[in-house]
């Protein structure tokens, strides 16, 4: 999807345009092309939808201090765009993504927006993939290993050519262990939900994909940046 920023000249386009949609949100005018949606409907998928759906009827049933701390609260979350503007989501934006970012880490729900604070960066330390054995684990560290935790997404099997990815990651559960003599160090275990979710590794010999780490508060729910990275499965 393409942001657009208009001049003095034309200061708004709406509608369908050769195959593209023109339109605008509460952020900035954009573009793209028009698509019949996928609607695979996995089982993430729909968990996925269900929170999201129960975070919005919650909403609804906050009382008018919360719903203000809320709606107030996202002037201290304020974005800025690619063109440098500033941009901020409403309360109920901000208390479904904190939420639904908590959920995906096992945590509770809050009904009170917390103030913003950095969340460090999770390095991948090395990551151990053997498709014979079905073997997919990763170490990640973090400099805060009481109150970050991993969100962690993988692609399916793509080609080797393939360096770049956007839409194709997907959420996946994982079993964790503290890496020994390291205690800010996880040890991650991606095999058998990986195999679930895709297929067994030994069908995919020479292909590849992609692993995206984000860290989240345990306590707000605010992320910090991700990390992604490209293995070969071998």
């Amino acid at each position: 999807m393409a942001v657009i920023k208009y001049s003095a000249l034309i200061s708004e386009m709406r509608g369908k345009l050769n195959g593209t949609v023109l339109s605008r949100n509460r952020y900035a005018a954009y573009a793209h092309t028009k698509v019949t949606p996928n609607n695979p409907r996995t089982t993430i998928q729909q968990i996925n939808r269900s929170m999201f759906a129960q975070l919005s009827q919650m909403w609804r049933t906050l009382t008018q201090e919360q719903l203000d701390s809320w709606n107030t609260a996202v002037y201290e979350f304020l974005k800025t765009n690619i063109f440098g503007d500033s941009y901020k989501p409403s309360g109920i934006n901000l208390f479904i993504r904190l939420n639904m970012n908590l959920n995906n880490i096992h945590r509770p729900i809050i009904y009170v927006p917390p103030k913003p604070a950095p969340v460090d960066l999770i390095k991948i330390v090395s990551i151990n993939i053997n498709g014979m054995n079905n073997y997919f684990t990763l170490i990640v560290e973090t400099t805060m290993p009481i109150s970050h935790f991993p969100v962690v997404s993988v692609t399916r099997p793509l080609s080797p050519g393939i360096n770049f990815v956007k839409t194709e990651f997907r959420l996946i559960d994982f079993s964790y262990s503290n890496v020994f003599g390291h205690p800010n160090q996880y040890e991650i275990d991606l095999s058998i939900q990986y195999k679930i979710k895709f297929g067994a590794l030994a069908d995919f010999l020479g292909q590849s994909l992609f692993i995206k780490i984000m860290p989240v508060d345990v306590i707000t729910g605010i992320n910090g940046v991700p990390l992604k990275e490209k293995v070969l499965i071998h």
